[in-house]
């Protein structure tokens, strides 16, 4: 199984400085490659270009006069460092995650390798392209996020979790 976490950082999230440097940690070519990258929703153009996304992204803000309070949201799975699991297959429950948890909004992903272990990034736009309504997610929304993640992760055939004793990272 993975770990699904919601990254907050209460004051980047509401700054559009925060969302371009966000969007370009988590495509930075030394953590990630193009192949490695994936944008859900309204966007036309390469998964890695940063500048493009976060333009995309503001623009949606803009159509919608939405452009205030928090800009994104920051999430990450993470996989056990034995985990069997190619960049191709993380990617795939990823954009799968993400188009259930993040239904109508823009999401960036980029599998990063950069650590003993293989994690998602995902950056998600807080206004939807669909409707231009803002992304509120409650503790209660964040709980079935993480059972659609563990529910993937089964799909998968992942393996570690909580209760395999070998396991050091536990299950969401």
């Amino acid at each position: 199984m993975a770990i699904y976490k919601s990254i907050n950082s209460k004051t980047a999230l509401k700054t559009h400085g925060g969302l371009k440097n966000c969007l370009h940690y988590i495509l930075n070519p030394e953590k990630t490659s193009i192949e490695n990258c994936y944008v859900i929703g309204a966007y036309e153009g390469n998964p890695d270009n940063a500048d493009k996304i976060y333009d995309q992204f503001i623009l949606t803000k803009k159509q919608f006069n939405a452009d205030s309070g928090r800009q994104y949201a920051h999430a990450v799975i993470s996989f056990h460092k034995d985990e069997r699991i190619t960049p191709e297959q993380a990617l795939l429950l990823a954009i799968d995650f993400s188009e259930k948890a993040y239904i109508g909004h823009q999401v960036a992903i980029a599998i990063h390798e950069d650590k003993e272990h293989t994690h998602c990034h995902l950056v998600i736009n807080t206004v939807s392209y669909i409707d231009g309504k803002k992304l509120h997610k409650s503790k209660k929304d964040l709980e079935a996020d993480k059972e659609i993640c563990n529910d993937l992760c089964k799909k998968y055939d992942l393996m570690f979790s909580r209760t395999n004793p070998d396991s050091e990272i536990s299950k969401i």
